[in-house]
């Protein structure tokens, strides 16, 4: 049987010393660790925040100007139409049909060269004078004629595109009425453009591989959608969020989805044009925008993982170092 006394006791006069490894110096350090990760990582991630909502907003702001600047552009390529389709049915009111349109084409009196075709359509839907060599066409069933027809607004009409009787290709007639000296209905002029020459302004704008330009008649039907190299056109535009915007407020930039498109997330801007029923819209892919400051996003996050690692080191090193020391 051992004797208590046999038991080693400390010499007196001299404490034991704090275990510097106790559990709450410890946590000390692995709070300590934690707090400064932590506060690297919000920095780190407010900064890339903050940096994404300012690349949003400045592409936001693009688009409504880009925008704008294709609303100009489609006002002056219908102001050109509408010039000439007035020289045309002023020559054919004082002269009739028979009007030399192919040789005024050739001679640059008319200098649009973006019309394929131009041509005096009677009251009855007959061609009577054209720039090309026609056989007998009726147009009488046309959306063009026919509204024409039936108001009284000397204004251009931009139809919804069609295939061409005369061309044989896909095209977007436009059309001026003629009103006779007595207020009777006397015909029309028409044009025709190819749905592309309303997108050709995606060049300009440099949209980018995912870019969309579009130009939609408020009947909901777009004459011309061009998506990075593609062009179409005649698609239904009434569920697009920017067509149901614009009923209630004539411009605006907003990010949308792309659900009813083609699931691309895109900053886009619109206009409701004033002097015609159209709509232009403009929008930059989300990605495509963000592009300029992924690089930096990325050197932000290596920075906060590198400099967190180098931490935890130290942590562990404190903490090994503590845990080892002699008592």
């Amino acid at each position: 049987m051992s004797d208590a006394s046999s038991i080693p006791q400390p010499r007196p006069g001299r404490p034991v010393p704090p275990s510097l490894g106790r559990p709450r110096h410890r946590l000390a350090v692995v709070l300590t660790s934690g707090v400064l990760i932590a506060g690297l990582w919000w920095l780190a991630l407010h900064r890339i925040t903050v940096e994404r909502q300012q690349a949003l907003a400045a592409a936001l702001q693009s688009s409504a100007q880009l925008a704008a600047a294709y609303e100009q552009q489609v006002y002056r390529t219908l102001k050109a139409a509408e010039q000439v389709a007035a020289f045309v049915r002023e020559q054919y009111l004082r002269q009739g049909a028979g009007l030399p349109l192919a040789a005024w084409v050739q001679q640059g009196v008319v200098r649009e060269s973006m019309f394929r075709i131009i041509s005096v359509v009677d009251e009855r839907g007959e061609i009577v004078s054209s720039s090309q060599v026609t056989g007998r066409v009726n147009y009488a069933d046309r959306d063009f004629f026919r509204l024409q027809r039936e108001g009284r607004e000397d204004a251009l009409f931009v139809s919804p595109p069609v295939l061409g009787r005369v061309t044989g290709s896909w095209q977007i007639p436009m059309s001026l009425r003629i009103t006779r000296a007595d207020g009777s209905f006397g015909g029309v002029v028409v044009m025709s453009v190819d749905p592309g020459n309303f997108t050709a302004f995606y060049g300009e704008a440099d949209l980018g591989a995912q870019g969309l330009l579009e130009l939609t008649g408020l009947d909901g039907v777009v004459r011309g959608r061009k998506i990075g190299q593609e062009n179409r056109f005649g698609m239904d535009a009434r569920r697009l969020p920017w067509f149901q915007r614009q009923a209630a407020q004539a411009q605006g930039a907003f990010v949308d989805e792309g659900l009813e498109v083609d699931g691309v997330p895109r900053l886009l801007g619109y206009r409701r044009m004033e002097s015609y029923p159209l709509l232009v819209a403009v929008g930059t892919a989300v990605d495509e925008a963000l592009a300029v400051v992924q690089p930096r996003h990325t050197r932000y996050r290596l920075w906060a993982a590198g400099i967190s690692t180098l931490l935890l080191v130290i942590a562990a090193l404190v903490l090994r170092g503590r845990g080892t020391r002699p008592a």
